[in-house]
């Protein structure tokens, strides 16, 4: 379910993108996204989510080269905000 919600705020990033969405997509090299398109998905994912990206000190890119690898956060963040 996690997953689906997460293909969504990216296709909704995207606008126009009919390909599935993978958990090996990587965010440039497979989805064609630019720096302006990541920042749109960051604050799409909070909204949806409810949970916030703290300042990151490296790019975005270099912590979540892939799908999965946010999709892993996202999940995490998730838990930590049940406990």
């Amino acid at each position: 379910m996690m997953f689906e919600r997460l293909q969504k705020c990216i296709k909704d990033v995207i606008e126009g993108y009919s390909d599935e969405i993978k958990m090996s997509d990587r965010f440039q090299e497979d989805l064609d996204m630019d720096s302006v398109k990541l920042v749109m998905l960051q604050i799409a994912i909070e909204d949806e989510f409810q949970i916030m990206f703290e300042p990151l000190k490296d790019n975005f890119i270099e912590i979540f080269s892939t799908v999965e690898t946010l999709n892993k956060f996202i999940e995490e963040r998730c838990n930590e905000r049940q406990l």
